[in-house]
Parts: structure tokens; C-alpha cells; sequence
């Protein structure tokens, strides 16, 4: 465990662009095992290479809760790092509509390079809509933190020689 948790920060202090977790969490940590937690944040070095955060779970955007921040929002407002965009659950979902949300917003990103973070999160609501999913409740519990009109570079970014483009179904 703490390979991996070693492995997250490693890849994104080293400036990685997009970030997607899919598991268990609660609203400060992924993971009972506590793969990433709010606390991690102050360790987070990325400067202005400030990634996209998917998070196919729940309660890390929990950002009504009145006294405690999340690690959403802890993210978002980090100083020397964090990430530039999170888009997560504030509140309990079910499994089964994550893969047809994080399709949808990568199609709309590296597929139809339709540009802006709020078209990859209004495609990804859309993809869970047309598919017929019980979990239709995810469309109202996964925000933006973020500015829905960013856009994402998806070319080859300068301080690297290697290129990950996310697995797509259809």
C-alpha cells in the first residue's frame, strides 16, 4: 500500500494531466486503505501543471458539509499544487453508473476533442442517461469544482516523452 500511495504523489508531482480513481472513499480520502487523503495534498509539489481529477466514487465532493473541507475542495485550492478541475460525487452513489460517466467524459475529450471540461461532464451525464442505468441519481450528485469552460490540452506535453490516452469502450 504504501508503494501505491508513494506511486500517486510520484505521478503527480511529475505533472500528470488527468488523474482518474475508481473505488471505495469517503469524503477526505480514497480508500479505506487511504491510497490518497486530504492530508496528502500539502505533500503535492505539481506547481502549475495542474491535473484534471476524475473520481468515480463517492463523497469526495461532499461540499455542503458546513464544517469540514473535502479533499475535492482541498484539491482545487491547493497552493503549490492539487488540480486544476475535480469532478466527483457529493453524496452516495451506486457503482454501476461510473464507467458510463468517465466514458463519456473521456469520448468527449480524446474522441470528439470537443474541448471544454463542462462538455465532458455534460457527455458523461448524457452516456449514463442513454444507458438505461438504475444509477441515474449520479447525474445529480457528480459536480464540477472547477471551470467548466477549460480547456484541456490533449497534445504531447513538453517535460514528457510518453503519452497515456485512456482505454475506450463503446
Amino acid at each position: 500500500m504504501v508503494d501505491t500511495q508513494q506511486a500517486i504523489l510520484a505521478r503527480w508531482n511529475a505533472g500528470a494531466g488527468m488523474i482518474l480513481y475508481a473505488g471505495h472513499s469517503s469524503v477526505r480520502q480514497w480508500a479505506a486503505e487511504r491510497l490518497f487523503h486530504r492530508d496528502d495534498v500539502a505533500a503535492l509539489r505539481n506547481g502549475r501543471r495542474l491535473p484534471v481529477v476524475l473520481e468515480m466514487t463517492c463523497f469526495t465532493g461532499f461540499f455542503h458539509e458546513p464544517n469540514n473541507t473535502t479533499l475535492d475542495e482541498t484539491l482545487v485550492r491547493a497552493a503549490e499544487g492539487g488540480a486544476v478541475a475535480v469532478w466527483g460525487a457529493s453524496g452516495l452513489g451506486v457503482a454501476a453508473g461510473h464507467q458510463q460517466l468517465a466514458e463519456g467524459f473521456l469520448a468527449s475529450l480524446y474522441a470528439r476533442h470537443e474541448g471544454t471540461l463542462g462538455a465532458g461532464t455534460l457527455s458523461g451525464k448524457l452516456k449514463l442517461m442513454a444507458s438505461g442505468s438504475s444509477a441515474l441519481d449520479l447525474v445529480d450528485t457528480f459536480n464540477l469544482l472547477g471551470d467548466p469552460a477549460t480547456r484541456l490540452n490533449v497534445t504531447l506535453a513538453p517535460w514528457s516523452n510518453t503519452r497515456y490516452l485512456p482505454a475506450l469502450w463503446r
